[in-house]
């Protein structure tokens, strides 16, 4: 266009900008996802210095447009400089900003524009609730470092946050109802989740696949997903999408429905979603889950492509059986297809080393974690490794990395300490792991019941040695 003598206006960089952002949401999820990101980013960055020479970048148009490319290129810091040269604020570039960091992982920051926005005299509109609710949802979501107690507070925070949007955006709009629904479902609260979807009108896919999901997440209520999942196919309004049937697998691997499971994939390979990635993923897990990680490796080998859930879901399966063999098979497999693990993937191959009693190669594979892929352990990680010291025997080395791991040593940690020792016989560490275990929570029935087999397996032992000296005397 520019090379026949044709001058760009504010219109031609908009249609620009929208379709390097429709070039990076149609790779998302992807391979390659990330050189596209850079690449999309590189051109966005040319279309803005060419606005900016015009001074066309301040146009709201194409001011929002380049709020909404950055975003999407993952360049927020980028894309909230493009929002501060705007002069004056619409609803569009308000919500474009809002949703670009909630898609990026700030839900905070989110929410706090969210705010700025109303008390600056400007209306949300739909958009703008279904960006908020988003935020709230990423915030649920974050759930990397955080403890039980943390998550419970910002599940907390982000409902009340919820229901002050819902008494806000009392429309009969399908989308913003939909958002609430996923988000009370994600919080846990099916309750008014329920609730949002009994008072609509209609029902889409997405909030059939809410609901579901919601359901499926907890193995007390995993039952009345299969029962929403039988309404839905009775309702006829519509058809079951890959979403959902995820939906149902996680269900039937919470509520250990393997013959479900089974009619489940038969159905699924009917409709013809056998290829969609996370339906074969969720296929994966599912019969890892229940042991058969024969089907689970059909299901995996058939998949057109795999990605690092795919490898991850399998590699859990092998974990769950012991089988370490196979895991630093499919580790090493996972490295060559240019993979790369992270700390999912790192729990599998250390808890296999745990029941396995592979010491060292656990050792070796732990400090790997961060020298070699650049993924920081975690807690579960520190406790996989104290369970497999613990297993063999090395009480004195597990003691030492509970004290020494950057995080608060939980229940999990001193009961995984304690049983090492009713195992072991070793009441010093013993005691000391089960006074630590009544700080967290002195109704804790377990620890009382292994502190109860230590003493009385150490008991037997003393007298054995005793009857041993005395044979010999």
């Amino acid at each position: 266009m520019q090379r026949e003598g044709y001058e760009p206006n504010a219109r031609t960089f908009v249609a620009a900008l929208v379709a390097c952002v429709e070039m990076t949401l149609k790779h998302r999820g992807k391979q390659g996802e990330k050189v596209v990101k850079a690449k999309c980013l590189e051109i966005g960055k040319h279309l803005h210095s060419q606005a900016a020479r015009r001074e066309l970048d301040s146009e709201l148009f194409v001011a929002s447009s380049l709020i909404d490319m950055y975003s999407k290129c993952g360049s927020v810091g980028e894309a909230w400089k493009a929002f501060s040269g705007i002069k004056r604020h619409d609803v569009v570039s308000w919500t474009t900003m809002i949703l670009g960091y909630a898609e990026n992982g700030d839900g905070k920051r989110a929410l706090e524009l969210f705010e700025l926005m109303q008390a600056r005299g400007c209306s949300p509109n739909t958009q703008t609730y279904l960006a908020a609710l988003l935020a709230c949802t990423t915030i649920v979501s974050s759930t990397e470092k955080r403890s039980d107690a943390e998550m419970k507070l910002l599940k907390f925070e982000c409902l009340e946050k919820a229901m002050g949007i819902h008494s806000r955006a009392l429309q009969t709009d399908i989308f913003v109802e939909n958002g609430l629904l996923d988000l009370y479902a994600k919080c846990g609260n099916m309750l008014d989740a329920r609730k949002v979807f009994d008072m609509m009108k209609c029902h889409n896919v997405v909030s059939w696949s809410a609901l579901i999901h919601g359901y499926a997440q907890d193995e007390h209520e995993s039952q009345l997903a299969f029962g929403m999942f039988a309404s839905m196919k009775n309702s006829g309004g519509c058809l079951p999408d890959a979403q959902v049937y995820v939906a149902v697998l996680v269900a039937c691997s919470n509520a250990a429905g393997f013959d479900t499971g089974k009619t489940l994939h038969a159905e699924i390979c009917k409709q013809g979603h056998e290829s969609n990635e996370f339906v074969g993923n969720s296929l994966v897990d599912f019969y890892g889950r229940n042991g058969r990680v024969d089907k689970a490796e059909q299901v995996f080998d058939s998949m057109p492509n795999k990605d690092l859930v795919s490898w991850s879901s399998l590699l859990a399966g092998f974990s769950r059986l012991g089988d370490a063999t196979r895991v630093f098979q499919l580790f090493s497999e996972m490295r060559e297809a240019g993979v790369q693990a992270n700390a999912v993937t790192f729990q599998s191959v250390l808890s296999a080393c745990s029941h396995a009693g592979l010491v060292e190669k656990g050792k070796k594979c732990f400090k790997s974690m961060d020298l070699e892929y650049g993924v920081k352990p975690g807690i579960e990680h520190y406790q996989c490794m104290i369970d497999l010291l613990g297993r063999a025997s090395h009480l004195e080395e597990a003691l030492a990395m509970v004290k020494g791991m950057p995080y608060e040593a939980n229940v999990i940690t001193w009961t995984t300490v304690l049983g090492a020792c009713e195992k072991w016989k070793n009441v010093e560490i013993g005691r000391a792991a089960f006074n630590s275990l009544l700080e967290l929570d002195e109704q804790r029935g377990a620890a009382y019941a292994l502190m109860a087999n230590l003493y009385e397996r150490w008991n037997v032992g003393e007298k054995q040695r005793e009857t041993g000296r005395d044979l010999q005397s």
